[in-house]
Order: structure tokens, then C-alpha cells, then sequence
């Protein structure tokens, strides 16, 4: 790993910022908020430096100390999530179109989850492993 790390070939992935365990009773920007954000702003700067980071988090808890870009993941507009749902069922036994419909007739209120990708990729592989 250190090979890796030290040709800057390493990607760093630290999902679930908002989830630490030290942070749910702590208010944003309360000491201990301030305290991990420090140590990830060192962790980054000086250990990993040579490494690309990812570090995932809800917008309301996000790490706004930590000195890093930002990119904001935005759902997914209608014809991406039809796009994502169909490609993933294609050449798996199930109706892709009739899903989309039955969904947006039974269940509506699955609609605006399935913006979300994971959660769109949790709804195909249910569907997918019940045969549609």
C-alpha cells in the first residue's frame, strides 16, 4: 500500500462523515467536529498527501473545516433513473418498462427514492432476484 500511496496511485474513500460515531450528539461545528476535521485536514495534508480523497457526507453535517474541493451528487432527473433502470435490467429476465410502470402506478411514493442511485440499484436487484 505505501507503494501505491507513495506513486500517487492510492484513492482514499471515507464514506458516512455525517455517521461518526463521535459526531451525532455534536453539534456542526461544535469542538469535536472541529477536532476530527483537524485531524482529517492532517490526515490528507500530511500522511496522504500524495493520495486522492474522497470523503463522503450529508450536506447538513457535512466536514466544511476540511480543506478539500467539493462536489455535490445531485439525484437523478427522471430519464437518467428510466436510463440507469433499464440498462441494469436489460438481458436479466425482467421487463424493464413494465417495472418503470408498475412502480409509477403501485407504488408512487418509491418515485422520488429512486432518484437516488443506490437506491435505484436496490429496487433492480430486488427486482431482478424475484424474477420482476
Amino acid at each position: 500500500m505505501n507503494a501505491l500511496r507513495e506513486a500517487g496511485r492510492l484513492f482514499l474513500i471515507l464514506d458516512s462523515f455525517d455517521e461518526l460515531p463521535h459526531l451525532l450528539d455534536e453539534p456542526e461545528g461544535g469542538a469535536r467536529h472541529q477536532a476530527v476535521c483537524a485531524a482529517l485536514n492532517t490526515l490528507f495534508r500530511v500522511q496522504y498527501k500524495d493520495c486522492r480523497v474522497i470523503l463522503a457526507s450529508r450536506p447538513y453535517r457535512e466536514p466544511k473545516e476540511v480543506r478539500a474541493g467539493r462536489v455535490q451528487v445531485r439525484p437523478l432527473s427522471d430519464t437518467q433513473m428510466h436510463d440507469m433502470l433499464r440498462t441494469r435490467m436489460k438481458g436479466k429476465g425482467v421487463d424493464p418498462e413494465g417495472t418503470i410502470q408498475r412502480v409509477y402506478q403501485n407504488c408512487p411514493e418509491l418515485v422520488p427514492l429512486l432518484k437516488n442511485p443506490f437506491t435505484a440499484e436496490l429496487l433492480t436487484k430486488y427486482t431482478i432476484d424475484t424474477g420482476g
